[in-house]
């Protein structure tokens, strides 16, 4: 199956890693500069996956890309630090202010567990590197 991919923005940053998402998955990549109707240029190619750089000012079509096509996976690079932040379009009916708190408190919850546990792999990789004999495990 080919990854329907939209890069959107410009920067040798995101065409490295174009390259090496090109290594791993068979890729079909449209380049979309931002400017006027990006939604609609994004919502005419519904894209599996979205790479975006995080200094873009038109996140907001980012933004209703993921409402209206909740099963691309969202992808922004910040060049600066060298982090990836993956959004979900994933959506909870809310019908009331309890609905929304509860929401909240799983997500944060959800959070704090993740970023545990990201930093159990980053001590078990600073560990591993520290080590020339260890052995490295996927």
């Amino acid at each position: 199956m080919t990854v329907k991919t939209v890069i959107l923005g410009d920067g040798p940053d995101l065409e490295g890693a174009q390259a090496q998402l090109g290594s791993a998955l068979p890729l079909s990549v449209v380049h979309v500069s931002p400017g006027p109707d990006l939604l609609g240029r994004l919502l005419e190619i519904r894209p599996d996956l979205v790479l975006f750089d995080t200094r873009l000012t038109e996140l907001h079509a980012v933004i209703a890309l993921m409402d209206a096509h909740p099963a691309a996976l969202v992808i922004g690079f910040n060049p600066a630090d060298q982090t990836a932040t993956v959004l979900s379009g994933e959506t909870y009916p809310v019908t009331s202010t309890r609905e929304l708190g509860n929401l909240l408190a799983l997500a944060y919850a959800t959070l704090r567990d993740s970023q545990t546990e990201n930093e159990i792999s980053t001590t078990q990789l600073d560990t591993d590197q520290c080590r020339p004999d260890a052995t490295k495990h996927p």
